[in-house]
């Protein structure tokens, strides 16, 4: 388990903003050492309240949307074309470097920005994410899954209900019920041919394990429990590979931890880039 402590303040008062960028839509908080969070699937920057809220006191904490979110996502692209967007927003941003924490397919993206394009990285975090990829036949049954909703204008709520509510702990499904809302909501204003080629980007990644083994950046993973998206295995497994990792394991979280437990993740964060910044 990860020992986390809170950063010490750094940099000056506070300020807000929320612009454009690319039809899509980012959160700029705060001052200091960039910390920039990137989504998970059919989400945006939206799920990183919390966590803006928190760590905007030490830092610039920049939440964006990534591709899906913009014209752009209506056709094919690949976690490279994301991890180009990526170092493309540092350089709109005036940013050299920063700590990249990415949520499941942000996390993925976040992996191969660490393996491209290290120079533009203090660190990264994964969230329910890891450096393994999806067996094949995985890849193509969830490929004709939704093949089926190409054609869709929207996801809808119902569809977007049940993928929600595989993502939360049954604790949390039962206790914090809007949060399995927040999330299904965002998914079914998605478009099937959006939402297509966002699953593509990520079941279909190569397989980077051993690049990521000779990796010398830090990296944080933190991952629920019950996590069946994206299986605890992985992050273990991830977490073993890497030179420079912390492991925190959040129990009675699913997915989605950085909103069941927002507490722990940011503090954990927080730790890690006290721990990386300042050694």
């Amino acid at each position: 388990m990860y020992s986390s402590r809170l950063c010490e303040p750094a940099g000056p008062t506070d300020h807000r903003s929320s612009v454009s960028v690319d039809s899509g839509r980012r959160s700029v908080r705060g001052a200091g050492t960039a910390i920039v969070f990137a989504h998970g699937m059919g989400l945006d920057h939206e799920i990183w309240r919390s966590q803006l809220d928190a760590l905007s006191k030490t830092h610039q904490a920049i939440a964006y949307d990534l591709r899906g979110r913009t014209p752009r996502g209506r056709t094919s692209y690949n976690l490279y074309d994301l991890s180009s967007d990526f170092t493309a927003l540092l350089d709109e941003l005036s940013i050299d470097r920063c700590v990249l924490v990415g949520l499941s397919m942000g996390g993925y993206m976040a992996v191969r920005v660490a393996l491209t394009a290290p120079q533009r990285l203090h660190g990264v975090v994964l969230i329910g994410s890891s450096a393994v990829p999806f067996p094949k036949a995985q890849a193509e049954e969830s490929r004709a899954e939704y093949e089926q909703l190409r054609c869709l204008p929207h996801i809808g709520l119902a569809h977007g209900r049940a993928a929600s509510e595989s993502h939360f702990s049954h604790v949390t499904q039962r206790l914090r019920p809007e949060l399995v809302s927040f999330w299904a909501d965002r998914i079914a204003t998605r478009s099937g041919e959006e939402t297509f080629h966002e699953l593509m980007s990520i079941v279909y990644q190569n397989d980077i394990r051993a690049q990521f083994a000779q990796m010398h950046l830090p990296c944080l993973l933190i991952h629920g429990d019950q996590d069946h998206a994206v299986p605890l295995d992985h992050a273990l497994e991830t977490h073993q590979l890497a030179r420079d990792s912390r492991l925190m394991v959040l129990p009675y979280a699913s997915h989605a931890p950085n909103l069941e437990n927002p507490l722990a993740v940011n503090e954990a964060i927080a730790s890690f880039c006290d721990e990386i910044l300042h050694a």
